[in-house]
């Protein structure tokens, strides 16, 4: 099995690697997947497995020949810079900050 650890995840890998290559005993949940990694998953906020989106769950299962990919809650940017959003006015800023 081909696993990707997305975003920070890769942390918790003592390589720190993006990719691994697991050898599974069987089926198994992503829940149980993610324990057996070292991964919490109330860190992982999604999972990709074979090209199709699932959610974190017991009832989700994975096996040998899959690829799995986690990923952690993703955000980012500054709203605020002028230089990304030059059409937003101060009176836009204002009212979306609620300042």
């Amino acid at each position: 099995m081909r696993v990707h650890l997305g975003g920070h995840l890769n942390w918790y890998d003592p390589g720190k690697r993006s990719w691994l290559e697991i050898d599974l005993p069987g089926a198994m949940s992503l829940v149980e997947l993610a324990r057996r990694l070292g991964l919490p998953p109330e860190e992982i906020a999604f999972a990709v497995v074979n090209g199709e989106f699932v959610l974190l769950s017991e009832k989700a299962t994975v096996a040998a020949g899959d690829q799995v990919e986690l990923y952690p809650p993703i955000g980012g940017g500054n709203y605020k810079d002028e230089k990304c959003h030059p059409e937003r006015s101060e009176r836009d800023r204002v009212d979306l900050y609620g300042r």
